[in-house]
């Protein structure tokens, strides 16, 4: 069945949501998830990041890494016949399908759902919501390296006290030393 576009838009507005869910990146992934789950009658998702790690960032549900194989996923990067990779797998089992979806910048999404393929409007209109997706899980991983590097800073910053300064330049050109250790 085609959706409509009030269905459309409504499914790419409640992602919009869950990606302004958190700055963690496990609890917005797992909003993200949550809705394409229920929007889209999925049975399982899961994320896997681009870093070479072979476990999921996040799957719901949570034995879905272990019920959605990483051979599964591996067979949708495969190149097919036009040199592109697959989008679509057919699993053989009752109508159920795996998607894949590139999240810009930092892996992919696999949903399992069983019934008729995605629609292509459904396709399209979840391309951009993918690729904010893959900036979001980004920013939210970076985001936690800041959080890292700053807590490894203050406790060297506690251990060596009266060293360490900031240097600051002002859009004026001064430079200044800013004290930064605790006393």
């Amino acid at each position: 069945m085609k959706p409509s576009a009030a269905q459309l838009s409504g499914l790419q507005y409640e992602l919009a949501m869950a990606l302004s869910s958190s700055l963690e990146l496990e609890p917005m992934l797992e909003a993200a998830l949550s809705v394409l789950l229920r929007q889209l009658d999925g049975r399982r998702a899961l994320v896997l990041a681009s870093d070479g790690a072979r476990t999921p960032t996040v799957a719901l549900p949570r034995d879905a890494a272990a019920t959605m194989t990483w051979l599964q996923a591996n067979e949708l990067r495969e190149h097919g016949s036009t040199g592109q990779p697959r989008h679509r797998l057919d699993l053989g089992s009752n109508g159920v399908e795996l998607h894949r979806f590139s999240l810009s910048g930092f892996g992919e999404l696999m949903l399992e759902r069983r019934g008729p393929p995605l629609p292509a409007e459904v396709m399209r209109a979840l391309e951009p919501v993918m690729e904010r997706l893959g900036r979001a899980a980004r920013a939210c991983s970076d985001h936690a390296s800041v959080r890292a590097s700053e807590a490894r800073f203050s406790e060297l910053a506690a251990t060596v006290p009266e060293v360490i300064f900031e240097c600051r330049l002002a859009a004026s050109g001064e430079l200044s030393f800013v004290y930064v250790s605790q006393r």
